[in-house]
């Protein structure tokens, strides 16, 4: 009983960490890929000005992370005690506030896209990157909506059996954006915004793809709005709400160095910081992948113990 209790536990823990892992790299290879063709293809102002805009991708996803740890352990819960359809409305809430808020945030880019530039470090002897950041910044909102939508559905493959799909979406946003990002700088010779908007028509096929498992038969994960307990926002936000603190400090770090770097540097030196940036993003997902997973086994333990 021990060792089936203890194969159990190691095999929800590996799961887990590897779908929070894959979500969390689903962001950063968008991010990654067009920093390593903007590298080879566009110049040195064009790196400098992607390397502006990447650290507010973090805030993009912010929504989406908070929302999907919240959900995701109350969700959890739910289903434990088998209230499958309470659950399904968490599922439900989850994705339309995740999505509502990237579509706010789409709004917010198209209208303040100047200003937002400027306070991420296109400023002092940077300003000459202004232009070409700001293009990129349009570029990638057109992608937030499904950028969230994506991390939500990750987080919930796990629980409805489907642990193939998240690497199947991954292996579509890779691919996808390489050759969208080939295509923009050799076929129609863009820019930066033809990079940001690549990007974004990776996250919709990346989200496509998730969204194959909804016509799957015999899944326990359905949309239901009528079932939807508005309450429950307030718990989800504040169980999610560590996670989304260190990212929002992640962020805010970088935006701060680059406004430094502007003030003392060129458009050199923020190009050496972004790739510097670029290997973080794949070691960070591990090591936060793990406590947010103990957590969340934690938590469930100490539900069960409660009752």
């Amino acid at each position: 009983m021990k060792n089936r209790q203890n194969r159990i536990l190691r095999n929800t823990f590996t799961a887990s960490l590897a779908v929070y892992v894959l979500s969390s790299i689903t962001t950063a290879v968008g991010t990654m890929v067009d920093g390593v063709i903007i590298g080879q293809f566009l110049g040195v102002d064009s790196i400098a000005a992607f390397g502006i805009v990447s650290p507010i991708m973090i805030v993009f996803s912010l929504a989406g992370a908070v929302i999907s740890v919240g959900a995701r352990a109350r969700y959890t819960q739910l289903v434990g005690a088998g209230r499958v359809k309470e659950a399904n409305g968490v599922f439900s809430l989850s994705w339309i506030i995740s999505i509502g808020i990237a579509l706010l945030m789409t709004v917010a880019v198209f209208i303040f896209s100047a200003p937002i530039t400027q306070a991420l470090g296109a400023t002092g002897n940077n300003i000459n990157l202004l232009p070409k950041a700001q293009s990129y910044l349009l570029g990638l909102a057109f992608g937030l909506p499904a950028m969230n939508g994506t991390r939500i559905l990750m987080a919930y493959m796990i629980f409805d059996n489907d642990r193939n799909l998240p690497v199947i979406s991954s292996i579509v946003l890779t691919a996808s954006d390489i050759l969208f990002d080939l295509a923009a700088v050799t076929l129609i010779h863009g820019d930066t915004f033809e990079m940001g908007l690549a990007t974004s028509l990776s996250y919709w096929l990346s989200f496509g793809a998730l969204l194959c498992h909804f016509f799957k038969k015999n899944i326990m994960l359905r949309f239901s709005f009528k079932e939807i307990n508005w309450k429950e926002a307030g718990s989800i936000m504040i169980s999610g709400m560590p996670n989304g603190a260190c990212r929002l400090g992640s962020s805010l770090r970088t935006m701060v160095l680059n406004r430094l770097i502007a003030v003392v540097a060129a458009s050199a030196a923020v190009a050496a910081y972004s790739s510097q940036r670029q290997a973080d993003a794949f070691l960070n997902p591990l090591t936060l992948g793990m406590a947010d997973t103990v957590a969340m086994l934690a938590y469930l333990s100490g539900k069960r113990t409660d009752q």
